[in-house]
């Protein structure tokens, strides 16, 4: 069992887990189209846990004089602001698809 869900449902023995990685091309529409296919399943009362982290950067293939925190917090910033501050689900498509072509998330 998923050990966060162990912590927020002690009392039942067994909860069906799934899991679901990225995709390997890491394409925005591929994972807005797999998020869709999600949606139903809300409706029906599944709960839908998302985890890790939203930027994984590597060292060594920033450029020159950029830390991985500030390449970080720019890739944090701007998937916030496109996912709690556009309004609409066609602007935050648009938003999260323009975010996977900006230079953090292109590290």
């Amino acid at each position: 069992m998923f050990v966060p869900l162990m912590l927020m449902f002690p009392e039942v023995v067994k909860v069906p887990v799934s899991q679901i990685s990225l995709v390997s091309s890491l394409n925005a529409k591929e994972h807005w189209s797999i998020g869709e296919v999600l949606t139903p399943l809300r409706e029906e009362g599944v709960l839908i846990i998302g985890s890790g982290m939203s930027y994984h950067g590597f060292f060594h293939e920033l450029p020159r004089g950029v830390s991985m925190e500030a390449a970080s917090k720019s890739f944090d910033d701007y998937l916030s602001a496109a996912v709690l501050e556009l309004s609409g689900v066609s602007s935050r498509r648009v938003g999260i698809q323009i975010l996977a072509l900006t230079p953090p998330a292109l590290l």
